[in-house]
């Protein structure tokens, strides 16, 4: 089965409509390439009820970037265990732009319609500027920090 809510398969302006449609929190969850994301899904269900505590209730969908690692995947990998559904996932064009500014039209994307920002780190400063971005906009952002 394909994901509807994955770029590669629809139009982002559809995905969009569909994301604005859903009532409640959604959650956006990005952070460090470098974890294992197995590893950093099965953390992620270990912690749902905290995460859940912590970002005031339980999100309808998580949403993420199209990274094949870290912190990205495992939201792909634990989205369906976590909300019930799969992960929306905005890809990076960067066949047609660079991946600077292929980061930056995902991550505006990102910013505009979730409500929360959940990073996964290893310690070390990520996403920084989405972060002020979220800080900016007054939307919560959340850290937690992995090993």
């Amino acid at each position: 089965m394909k994901n509807q809510m994955d770029t590669r398969e629809r139009d982002a302006n559809e995905v969009i409509a569909d994301l604005r449609e859903a009532a409640g929190i959604k959650l956006a969850v990005l952070g460090s390439q470098t974890l294992a994301a197995k590893l950093c899904a099965d953390a992620i269900v270990e912690h749902r009820k905290a995460i859940i505590k912590m970002i005031g209730g339980t999100p309808v969908r998580l949403v993420t970037s199209c990274r094949p690692v870290g912190a990205e995947k495992a939201a792909r990998l634990v989205a369906k265990r976590f909300t019930g559904q799969l992960a929306v996932v905005f890809h990076r064009p960067e066949m047609t732009h660079g991946i600077k500014v292929a980061d930056m039209m995902a991550n505006m994307i990102i910013e505009r319609e979730c409500s929360a920002l959940l990073v996964l780190s290893t310690g070390r400063a990520a996403c920084e500027l989405l972060s002020a971005r979220f800080v900016q906009n007054k939307k919560p952002v959340y850290e937690i920090e992995l090993s």
